[in-house]
């Protein structure tokens, strides 16, 4: 997949995400260069360390401050980097959660209001995740 995340929240991004909290900015830089550093074949022990612990902080402070979709998909994307890359499409998963989280946000979607399509790209992503056996 390796879409080019950072472009996503470029400062000369015509459509520059909204200046939600100082935080959400400067941590999801720190998210999307970390996944974009993940290597496209074998396992990087350091990248994967790199993005669960990105996934964290943003998942503490999304929940927080009143983010429970963007703290789920965060929460995920922890679980996902957190096993060595051994699974079909785990980087992928792994980019998908990424790119939701950026979506979720530039579209002002914090899943407060029980939006009904955020709803399912959230289920789907957690199915996607179960059909993983992570404890292997």
């Amino acid at each position: 997949m390796q879409t080019p995340l950072r472009h996503l929240i470029d400062p000369i991004d015509p459509e520059p995400l909204p200046d939600l909290e100082g935080w959400l900015q400067d941590d999801l830089r720190r998210l999307v260069a970390s996944v974009e550093a993940l290597p496209e074949t074998g396992d990087d022990a350091h990248a994967r360390k790199r993005i669960a612990d990105a996934a964290h902080d943003l998942k503490g402070l999304a929940a927080t401050y009143g983010y429970p979709v963007f703290a789920r998909l965060c929460a995920r994307m922890q679980t996902l980097a957190g096993v060595p890359l051994s699974r079909p499409n785990q980087r992928d998963l792994i980019e998908l959660h990424a790119l939701s989280c950026l979506a979720c946000l530039r579209g002002g979607h914090t899943g407060a209001r029980g939006e009904p399509i955020l709803s399912a790209v959230l289920v789907g992503l957690e199915n996607a995740l179960l059909a993983y056996d992570l404890s292997r």
